[in-house]
């Protein structure tokens, strides 16, 4: 039986499909989908999951405020949305009201550098934003042998770190992630790529 660790992982969170129609209160709602891939170390799929994610509230209010004329300066270039970083968090969940503060709280990593950084989101198809693959390695953990319970999706650091420590460095959480637990052992890495999605029906 193949335990989740194995070798390469990639996890491609695809944000915000079509709206949906709320069964609660009949408003359009949107959320997103993300499919992990496991593969061994012959490069052989042994595992993969499709989940929902979270456009978190800080992450919608950041979406606003970057658009419209609302007195909200915009944020320089550098330090807009473009990291991803691995939780710990015991009983990981994606929430509406998670923040940067939460997330980093909750993810038990210490030592480690959590978030790696796209600095060149690739935005050439239309309506699409892709963050990654980024390659994460025990390093990115406190030790081997530790388990990623999810991920969130964050701004990127003015320095361009390819990798740095936490989310809340710059304070905002765009989105979050539940994958399912991963153990990375030693020299075992996990790919990870996040895409926005906010394509309309018609070309």
């Amino acid at each position: 039986m193949y335990k989740i660790g194995i070798a390469l992982m990639a996890v491609f969170a695809v944000m915000v499909i079509p709206a949906q129609i709320s069964a609660d209160d009949g408003k359009p709602t949107y959320y997103g989908m993300g499919t992990i891939v496991l593969n061994d170390a012959f490069g052989n799929e042994v595992f993969s999951q499709t989940i929902h994610n979270q456009v978190v509230n800080t992450g919608e209010s950041f979406i606003i405020d970057q658009t419209f004329q609302d007195g909200t300066a915009a944020v320089l270039e550098n330090t807009s949305v473009g990291a991803i970083c691995v939780s710990e968090a015991v009983g990981f969940a994606a929430a509406e009201g998670d923040t940067a503060a939460s997330f980093d709280g909750a993810t038990t990593i210490a030592t480690g550098n959590e978030c790696k950084e796209d600095t060149a989101v690739d935005d050439s198809s239309q309506g699409l934003a892709v963050i990654g693959p980024l390659t994460f390695t025990t390093s990115n953990l406190d030790a081997v042998g530790e388990t990623i319970t999810g991920i969130g999706i964050c701004k990127a650091t003015a320095a361009d770190d390819n990798d740095f420590g936490t989310c809340a460095i710059n304070g905002i959480l765009f989105a979050t992630v539940n994958t399912s637990d991963v153990t990375l052992n030693t020299g075992e890495t996990v790919q990870i790529t996040y895409t926005f999605d906010i394509t309309s029906g018609s070309s």
